[in-house]
C-alpha cells in the first residue's frame, strides 16, 4: 500500500511537472503523512501545486507549505556548509567531487530549493582517504562512523527532530559523507567503478569553491547507480527517480549515446535497474528506451526476467516488509557476494530489525524474519 501511494505520486509529479492534466494522487488528497514524506517529494509536490494552481485540502495545502520551508531552510545551511567542506579538502590537495545533494539540486532540478537533503556527499581518491579525515578533524567536525565505503561526519549538532515534518527538519544533524571511490551498497557487498566515474571528472568549482566536477554524462551515470543500487535493495525513493530521469533529460541525443557508451564499461547493475524504474515510471520513455533496453541486455536473460516480473512498485522503499532471499541472491554474480547476501540474511543489521537494543523482543523478531524469508525463498515468492 505505501509503496502503491509512492509510485503514484510519482507518476502525478512527472505528469504535472511536465504540464499535463492528472488526477491528484490519493496521498495529497488525503494527506498520507507517511507516503508523501516516504516519496522524499513533499516539497516538490507543495511547489507544482502552487505553480499549477492546483486546488487541494486546507491542511494539505499547510503540510506541504511547512514541508518547502523546512527542505529550503535545510536546502541553505547545507548550501553554507558545503564550500566549507570542499575547501578543508582543496587545502589538504583532496581532489574531492562533490555528488548528489546540493550538485542535483543547482544542475538539474527546475528550483533547487524542493529537493530535499539529508547529507552532504563527496567522492575522494581512495589514496586520499587519510587527508580527508585530517581535513574533517582540523575542522572539528566529528566523524560518528567509519566503513569500508564511506566516513560519516558531523557538520553542525544533532537535535531532536519536529514531528510535524517527518524528518525534514531542519535541524536534523548536518552529515557530510566521505566516499573511498565509488561504491554503491547491496546488500552486504557493494559494486561500482571508480576509475570509470574519475574519467567524467575536471577540475572547476562548485559553490565557487575549487574542486573536481563530474561531466552531464558522469554525473548520469553516477545518479543511475545510486538509483539502481536502491533498486537492488527494494529501497529505492521516488526522489531519486526524478533525480535520475532529470540528469536524462539534460543530455541531447548525441550525449546520450556517449552515456550508452560509457555505461558499457561499468557493472550493469550500476544502470538497468535504475533505467527499467525511470522507464516504468514516466509515460514519455523516448528519452530512456534505448539506454534502458541495452543495459538490460547486458544484465542476461535471467535478470531481465526478474525484471519483467516485477512491478515497479515493489521495489519502492517501504521499512515494513523484508526483501525476500530470491530476490537478494538474483543480483548476487560471485561466491563472495552471495556469501554476504546469506550473512546479511542470517544476521540482518540492527537497524534492519527496526529495534534498538538487543533481548528477547529482538531475538522474536529476528527468528521471524529468517523463518518468513526461508518461506519466501522455498515458495519462490
Amino acid at each position: 500500500m505505501l509503496r502503491e501511494a509512492q509510485m503514484q505520486l510519482l507518476r502525478w509529479a512527472l505528469a504535472v511537472g511536465d504540464g499535463e492534466d492528472h488526477p491528484l494522487p490519493g496521498a495529497l488528497a488525503t494527506l498520507d503523512h507517511t507516503a508523501v514524506w516516504a516519496s522524499g517529494l513533499s516539497a516538490y509536490a507543495g511547489w507544482l501545486l502552487e505553480r499549477h494552481h492546483v486546488l487541494v485540502p486546507d491542511d494539505t495545502r499547510d503540510y506541504l507549505r511547512a514541508q518547502r520551508h523546512a527542505v529550503a531552510e535545510r536546502s541553505q545551511r547545507f548550501t553554507v556548509l558545503e564550500p566549507k567542506v570542499l575547501r578543508a579538502l582543496h587545502a589538504r590537495e583532496v581532489g574531492a567531487i562533490p555528488v548528489k545533494g546540493l550538485v542535483l539540486a543547482r544542475s538539474v532540478w527546475p528550483t533547487p530549493d524542493v529537493r530535499p537533503m539529508a547529507d552532504i556527499d563527496i567522492i575522494v581518491p581512495a589514496d586520499r582517504r587519510p587527508s580527508a579525515y585530517a581535513a574533517m578533524h582540523g575542522e572539528s567536525w566529528p566523524c560518528i562512523d567509519q566503513s569500508a565505503n564511506e566516513d560519516t561526519y558531523l557538520g553542525w549538532p544533532a537535535e531532536p527532530e519536529s514531528e510535524t515534518i517527518r524528518g525534514e527538519s531542519p535541524a536534523h544533524a548536518g552529515k557530510i559523507e566521505i566516499h573511498p571511490g565509488w561504491h554503491e551498497t547491496c546488500h552486504g557487498y557493494s559494486i561500482g567503478n571508480t576509475a570509470a566515474l574519475l574519467d567524467r571528472a575536471n577540475r572547476g568549482d562548485f559553490l565557487g569553491v575549487r574542486c573536481l566536477t563530474l561531466d552531464p554524462i558522469g554525473l548520469c551515470a553516477h545518479t543511475l547507480g545510486h538509483l539502481s543500487a536502491g533498486v537492488i535493495r527494494r529501497e529505492a525513493r521516488p526522489l531519486h527517480v526524478i533525480d535520475a530521469l532529470l540528469t536524462l533529460r539534460a543530455l541531447d541525443r548525441s550525449d546520450r549515446i556517449r552515456l550508452s557508451d560509457y555505461l558499457s564499461r561499468v557493472d550493469p547493475r550500476l544502470s538497468a535497474p535504475g533505467l527499467w524504474l525511470v522507464r516504468a515510471a514516466d509515460r514519455d520513455t523516448r528519452i530512456v528506451h534505448g539506454v534502458a533496453a541495452g543495459q538490460i541486455r547486458r544484465l542476461g536473460d535471467h535478470l531481465g526476467r526478474v525484471l519483467a516480473t516485477t512491478p515497479p512498485a515493489r521495489v519502492l522503499r517501504d521499512p515494513s516488509t523484508n526483501v525476500p532471499l530470491n530476490w537478494r541472491m538474483s543480483w548476487a554474480r560471485t561466491n563472495a557476494e552471495r556469501a554476504a547476501v546469506l550473512q546479511r540474511f542470517a544476521f540482518p543489521p540492527r537497524r534492519e530489525l527496526g529495534v534498538g537494543e538487543w533481548g528477547e523482543g529482538t531475538a522474536r523478531l529476528w527468528t521471524r524474519r529468517i523463518l518468513r524469508g526461508a518461506r519466501r525463498t522455498l515458495l519462490g515468492s
